[in-house]
């Protein structure tokens, strides 16, 4: 081994096979002095001290009932007759080695597979892992850096919405109204037509809807928001004989209505998008042109105190908190108190009046626009009249969905802007503004 020192791991593998010698080594003549030169070239380790516990219990058995030793020197010596008495508490002894032995390499192999796998993922997702720890510490930076800036707290956000009660809905709060104002709205036949036509039979889908949605602000409780929201109103009065105008609510359509909160989205200006320009920065291109993005966040909350107001109750206005587009919704159900953390209640519709009758109208909007068809990307269930089993139904349903899945990746690879004009809850019929001012 002196002169061969890579032999030494080969040694120190024999000393786990000790159990396999040891018999032989008592049958040889020169007991002790073979017994010596193991303990020497071997270098055997003490076992345990439950094994050397283990091996003196079984010793003082041996030594003690009458039928074990009678048996016992055969048994330690491996079937020799000999009753060499001297072999057994060697035997004991290398049996606590060898069970200690065993378990270092038992655990010398665990550590060694369990290490060999941690390399192997490292080395597999290591660029994985720093890609998406770059993207999400970019994403972090992003947002933080414009919070900041605009002096808004997103965790007293989380905590306001969550925090919010029947207290601070807008029929117990009476939040003040700042200003007034209208949107002149149409909504189109089954056949998406607006002009005047006598031979099509005197149905609601055949009838075209026009009204004016009288809204009211709260300009105390959300004054950022109310400002954002009045400068696309207040662009559309002053530019119209200009050939390239500032976007405005009076070109805004109804595109869709949430079908999970039954929200109703409003606002959207066609051609007005978010784009990226050099350094990252986001801005909104309208018409050929740049335009600044600000974001609509409050500062502060607002001047009255508690404002932030939950969404309990129809025809409320609401709009999502740190977002550029003035896209907003209008709450078509009594309780909507889930977009309270992410969404902000600025003002609200008018459904009713007994001094002006057409605010009437702001209650046949919402229930005309409740009942227009919606697209959906969940296949039409089967019903009991059809004559289909259930089991036929689930299968129907999985088929129509991978055939969805694929024709949309397939355009999506194409490049097809067209998917982006299909949506879950997108109106069938056209919901337009044509008029928009200040009351």
């Amino acid at each position: 081994r002196k002169r061969y020192p890579q032999k030494k791991q080969a040694a120190r593998n024999r000393d786990t096979h000790l159990q396999f010698s040891i018999p032989s080594v008592i049958h040889s003549p020169s007991y002790p002095r073979a017994n010596f030169r193991i303990m020497q070239q071997q270098q055997l380790r003490f076992g345990s001290p439950s094994s050397w516990l283990l091996g003196l219990l079984s010793l003082w058995i041996l030594l003690t009932d009458p039928i074990a030793s009678s048996f016992g020197t055969a048994f330690v010596l491996n079937g020799s007759p000999a009753r060499n008495t001297r072999g057994l508490p060697l035997l004991l002894a290398t049996a606590g080695v060898s069970q200690s032995n065993d378990k270092k390499v038992a655990l010398r192999q665990q550590q060694q597979i369990s290490t060999n796998g941690r390399i192997n993922q490292k080395k597999e997702s290591s660029s994985r892992v720093m890609l998406q720890r770059r993207n999400m510490l970019a994403s972090i930076a992003t947002t933080t850096a414009a919070v900041v800036m605009l002096g808004h707290n997103p965790a007293a956000l989380a905590a306001d919405g969550s925090a919010t009660t029947v207290a601070n809905t807008v029929a117990a709060m009476s939040p003040k109204v700042t200003d007034r104002v209208f949107l002149n709205v149409r909504i189109s036949r089954q056949d998406g037509t607006f002009y005047v036509r006598d031979d099509l039979p005197d149905t609601p889908e055949n009838n075209v809807f026009y009204g004016r949605l009288v809204l009211e602000l709260f300009g105390e409780v959300a004054p950022a928001t109310v400002e954002r929201f009045k400068s696309y109103i207040t662009s559309a009065t002053s530019q119209v004989l200009d050939d390239n105008p500032l976007p405005s609510y009076s070109r805004a359509t109804f595109p869709a209505v949430d079908p999970a909160t039954g929200v109703l989205a409003a606002g959207k200006i066609p051609g007005l998008e978010l784009t990226t320009v050099v350094g990252g920065a986001t801005a909104l291109q309208y018409g050929g042109r740049l335009l600044p993005a600000p974001l609509w966040v409050e500062r502060g909350g607002g001047t009255a105190s508690n404002t932030k107001l939950s969404h309990v109750g129809k025809g409320l206005l609401t709009h999502k908190v740190l977002e550029s587009l003035p896209v907003f919704g209008i709450t078509t159900r009594t309780d909507t108190t889930q977009l309270d953390p992410t969404h902000i209640v600025f003002g609200r519709l008018v459904l009713s009046s007994d001094s002006n009758k057409d605010d009437d109208d702001g209650a046949k909007f919402l229930q005309i626009v409740s009942t227009l068809p919606t697209y959906s990307e969940r296949s039409r269930p089967i019903t009991a009249e059809s004559g289909v089993g259930p089991g036929v139904d689930e299968v129907a349903q999985a088929v129509f969905a991978a055939q969805r899945s694929f024709f949309r990746s397939t355009a999506k690879s194409f490049g097809d802007s067209r998917l982006e004009k299909v949506y879950d809850g997108k109106l069938l019929r056209r919901v337009e503004v044509t008029q928009a001012g200040i009351l």
